[in-house]
């Protein structure tokens, strides 16, 4: 018996060691919110002032990664040790990587060395090393793998040194050592997920990817589930290669705007040895826009925008991304851009603001916000004489910039990098400190104001104010607004040896501007909704936000018509930044669709407007009716409400009190629906009058009789 026990035992562990010889020693994706994973060590050399982190903002799977950004310029140098492993024979160390910034840096590299003793950084041995410069951006990776098989049969540890001077960061993802196990099928990514930008409901194809990691063809299932709403699909996967991947597409989802998705892909197949990767989770909203987005192109700008948009009372007023949203730029009225230090914009972004500015249009108009401290340098051929003519006719022509030198803060060193305001609003700024070591000094494009005023708008201290050098230009055009500042954002600062976070007057002053000339309306509207009771539409309606608000104009139009007409007016709150609830009824509406529409007004006459998203349907009645006429006693008109719920022949009489028919109001076949039609008693005497329907319709006949009263 203990023979046969024993051969059990020694069964077990052979099979047992041969499921898990052929697997990855290293499979690390960075998801585990703890940073470095267990196990893994980091390391800082030179004078680094950064170290690897782990991101969520760029990854090449799942939902973060690794990250080093770049250093300062005397040099930055970190270490992302693996912990140890054994390498067998046709083992291979590989990952994904991509660089910060599509600008190239020198001297950057990403450097993988390993050891066979321990971490120390004089056991460590060069495998390679790569240019950062040749890594893809700005959203693709790219994928690096090298043998260790001159280490088999060792225990080693494998480091990522990332170097640079003040040069390019580095993303790190799906860093992998060993070799695929037999049977080995995952969840690589499920797709979409975060914050994507939605105009209202709608259904979508939702779809993820699924990996072969083992070492044959595979064929295997991957269900979705998301929740809220129950939703479930499982689709089949056929003959997948080893080592290949494929996108899912699974059935239609019909998603409701502003609710928190979780969504869950897990695979299944028979024998998989790693059950580690066969389900995989995100997180997913489809987001109404807000007024304002901030495009988050550096995360340093960034941070200080969005500190300085919710400490002016903003707070969850605007939206937020780090790539092209899914819907176009144009529903936002204002876009705030904070590149990087010596970062530019791409072919694409640039054509994207620049159809979002031509497509802005009086009254509403949109806005650009935008930062950095080589957009001049990069673009203008004054600089740079190989300046793409795409990017020198957006600077000039729509920055309404022109590049001078480099750096103002050098070329006008008794200002101590200090600027001051010379136009309103901006007069209000007599000190601004900037802490930007190549702020680009520039000057107005005078000869493209067109119909626009153009001015400098911030200059440093000790400049004369006549137009040739200054840090800041505005532009109030007849269509679209445009503030640019020449440093970057981050870079405004209390004084020069202060903390790298501006303190937002600057941020206050350029909002002031935008609103001073017709840009962002301070209005925030966070429901719009209808509802029917007959022949009565009641709107409701609820903003979050309120600055100089005068009130709101209710529009209607039959959908089929052009026209709009006021239905109503409702006054505003004024200056408010809590929830403000509203409501409207109109009524007495004939049968019909119809829809509606808010015209916001602020007290300097700018306005905005924000439609219903569904019609509104008047329906038929279900009997036939007379309605008291409005107003009684009247002079000398008012109005007579019925309703058909057939195809009727319709008459209706007045009748004076002798029963004397004095006028005939309405003689005809009229469709089934709610009427009103309008009285005029101008040529008779005061006095006790009688209405009358008779409505012969649906095989029934309806007479009804109605008394009002004439006073003059």
């Amino acid at each position: 018996m203990k023979k046969i026990i024993l051969f059990f035992i020694v069964m077990l562990t052979f099979i047992s060691s041969m499921e898990l010889k052929a697997q990855y020693t290293i499979n690390e994706g960075f998801e585990g919110v703890t940073f470095p994973p267990a196990n893994w060590t980091t390391k800082m050399y030179i004078s680094g002032s950064v170290q690897w982190v782990r991101s969520t903002s760029q990854k090449n799977s799942g939902t973060a990664s690794a990250f080093a950004n770049y250093g300062p310029a005397a040099g930055n140098e970190v270490w992302l040790i693996t912990p140890k492993v054994l390498v067998s024979t046709g083992d291979s160390i590989s990952y994904w990587a991509r660089k910060q910034y599509t600008s190239n840096y020198v001297p950057d590299s990403l450097t993988i060395l390993i050891s066979t003793t321990d971490t120390a950084r004089s056991s460590f041995t060069t495998l390679y090393t790569i240019d950062v410069n040749t890594l893809p951006a700005p959203l693709a990776f790219g994928y690096r793998a090298a043998s260790l098989n001159a280490y088999a049969g060792q225990q080693v540890y494998i480091a990522f040194k990332h170097y640079d001077q003040d040069g390019n960061g580095v993303w790190l993802d799906d860093v992998k050592a060993g070799q695929p196990a037999s049977v080995d099928c995952g969840v690589s990514s499920v797709g979409t997920t975060g914050t994507v930008y939605s105009t209202g409901n709608n259904t979508v194809t939702p779809s993820g990817t699924v990996n072969n990691y083992g070492g044959s063809t595979a064929t295997f299932t991957v269900t979705r589930r998301i929740s809220p709403g129950g939703y479930v699909d499982t689709q089949t996967i056929t003959n997948l290669a080893s080592g290949g991947s494929q996108v899912v597409n699974f059935t239609n989802w019909s998603y409701t705007v502003n609710t928190l998705y979780t969504i869950k892909d897990s695979v299944y197949i028979s024998g998989d040895v790693n059950h580690a990767n066969d389900t995989l989770t995100g997180f997913l909203t489809y987001a109404t826009p807000k007024t304002t987005l901030v495009y988050n192109v550096d995360q340093r700008s960034r941070d200080s925008i969005v500190t300085h948009l919710n400490a002016s009372g903003l707070s969850g007023q605007y939206n937020e991304t780090s790539t092209f949203p899914s819907i176009s730029l144009s529903n936002w009225t204002t876009l705030i851009v904070g590149f990087g230090n010596g970062s530019s914009w791409s072919a694409a972004f640039r054509d994207s603001l620049k159809a979002y500015l031509d497509g802005s249009t009086a009254p509403n108009k949109r806005t650009l916000i935008i930062f950095g401290n080589d957009l001049g340098y990069a673009n203008d051929p004054r600089r740079n004489a190989s300046a793409l003519a795409g990017d020198t006719v957006f600077y000039r022509q729509y920055l309404h910039a022109q590049y001078w030198t480099d750096d103002w803060v050098d070329n006008f060193t008794a200002s101590d990098s200090t600027l001051k305001g010379i136009v309103s609003p901006f007069t209000s700024i007599t000190g601004q400190r900037v802490n930007d070591p190549y702020p680009d000094c520039v000057a107005p494009a005078t000869w493209n104001t067109g119909s626009g005023t153009l001015t400098s708008a911030l200059i440093p201290v000790t400049e004369s104010g006549d137009g040739d050098s200054c840090a800041a230009i505005a532009y109030s055009g007849t269509n679209y607004n445009v503030f640019y500042g020449s440093n970057v954002y981050y870079g405004y600062v209390p004084t020069v040896s202060g903390a790298l976070s501006p303190q937002g007057v600057v941020f206050n002053i350029i909002r002031n501007y935008v609103e001073n000339n017709g840009g962002q309306l301070p209005v925030e509207l966070a429901s719009f909704t209808s509802s029917i009771d007959n022949r009565k539409v009641t709107l409701n309606w609820s903003t979050t936000n309120e600055e100089n608000n005068a009130g709101f104009e209710i529009e209607r139009k039959l959908t089929s018509a052009t026209v709009w007409t006021t239905a109503g007016h409702v006054n505003g709150a004024g200056n408010s930044n809590t929830v403000r609830s509203y409501s409207f009824s109109d009524n007495n509406l004939s049968t019909g669709k119809y829809n509606y529409r808010l015209k916001q007004v602020d007290f300097n006459g700018n306005f905005k407007y924000y439609d219903l998203a569904n019609e509104v349907n008047i329906g038929v009645p279900n009997k036939f009716n007379l309605a008291q006429n409005y107003p009684n006693p009247f002079n000398p008109t008012t109005n007579i409400n019925y309703d058909l719920p057939f195809d009727s022949k319709v008459a209706i009489k007045i009748f004076d009190i002798t029963g004397r028919e004095v006028a005939s109001i309405v003689n005809q076949v009229q469709p089934a629906g709610f009427y009103s039609v309008n009285f005029n008693a101008s040529v008779l005497s005061s006095g006790v009058y009688f209405y009358q329907i008779n409505a012969d319709g649906g095989n029934q006949n309806f007479v009804k009789t109605m008394k009002m009263m004439l006073v003059k």
